[in-house]
């Protein structure tokens, strides 16, 4: 998992080794989410949020840049990993303001993109 601020926007980019797993963006307002196995509230920076959900993911998984991820961007403020069982993972995206994301996949390697639009 890795951030990166371009021209007209911010990016994510989550890669795998096993390949391309399913993946679901739900938006949050405000920027606190529920924790999904403790219930407690994860607050990440920012006014607005998105929940990404990756299910049927490698196991284990392995993050090199860190669970928590504080790039600051235009858009992109925050990402948390707040979850990791069984194949699933519950991550907190800490954005600036409500925001319209383009996903997309590429491969070799397997990397799930996610753009947010600074302008």
């Amino acid at each position: 998992m890795r951030v990166g601020s371009h021209p007209g926007y911010d990016r994510l980019v989550i890669e795998f080794s096993g390949g391309l797993p399913e993946y679901k963006l739900v938006a949050q307002d405000p920027s606190t989410f529920v924790g999904p196995y403790s219930g407690k509230p994860v607050s990440v920076a920012g006014s607005a949020g998105i929940h990404l959900f990756i299910y049927n993911m490698d196991i284990p998984p392995s993050f090199q840049h860190g669970t928590n991820l504080r790039p600051g961007y235009g858009v992109l403020k925050q990402v948390v990993v707040m979850a990791v069982l069984e194949g699933q993972a519950d991550i907190a995206l800490g954005l600036g303001g409500a925001a319209c994301p383009s996903a997309s996949t590429l491969s070799n390697p397997y990397r799930l993109v996610i753009d947010f639009p600074t302008q």
